[in-house]
């Protein structure tokens, strides 16, 4: 918080700025500032945890539904495919940062397309954020999931915290779940979340 506020004060204050003058680059500067403010929110959401909010019995795909509009709302294509409905124990606020975590990383790095599916797999729900930006190598992929890990090229190279990812494990831990990063062979990277149906 002490950092916000003079953020806010800066943001405010580089608006003021008058248009004719200070056009070519006032938006680059308000970015970098929202940039700024987004890094500290995701370090405070990490170092904060998540662990207090009461375990529901909740359908992920009412839950990705209304994650999915948000961003249809802004403007992004989602490809959607989801398995028949299902109730699952979930912290739902803790979920939809995971899974807004995965789909804002997709946008990130990859090239426009977005696909989210679910499916039931051997007593689990299987959910899947696929992208067709560059893949991560293999030895690299486990890395990524830790706290202010970001590589160097390719999927790495966006600014940022370094802590999305990692928030969306520790998240995905919490719910005795797994999250795994896997090349599509098709191109790009798929961010698979594999949640126990069982309690």
């Amino acid at each position: 918080h002490d950092l916000r506020t003079p953020l806010a004060r800066l943001r405010l204050a580089v608006e003021m700025l008058p248009d004719d003058q200070c056009g070519s680059f006032k938006v680059g500067m308000v970015q970098d500032i929202t940039d700024m403010d987004n890094i500290i929110h995701q370090f405070l959401d990490f170092v904060r945890g998540i662990e207090g909010e009461p375990t529901q019995m909740v359908d992920i795909n009412e839950l990705l539904r209304s994650i999915i509009e948000r961003h249809q709302r802004a403007g992004r294509d989602i490809i959607v495919r989801l398995s028949a409905q299902h109730l699952i124990p979930l912290r739902p606020l803790a979920m939809q940062r995971l899974i807004s975590n995965l789909i804002d990383n997709a946008y990130k790095y990859g090239h426009g397309e977005v696909i989210v599916s679910t499916r039931i797999n051997s007593g689990s729900v299987v959910l899947s954020v696929m992208d067709n930006g560059p893949g991560i190598p293999a030895s690299q992929m486990a890395r990524l999931l830790r706290p202010f890990e970001r590589l160097d090229k390719a999927r790495g190279n966006e600014g940022g915290s370094g802590l999305g990812l990692a928030i969306a494990d520790r998240i995905a831990k919490l719910h005795k779940g797994e999250l795994t990063l896997l090349n599509r062979p098709q191109g790009g990277l798929e961010a698979r979340l594999t949640l126990p149906i069982a309690p």
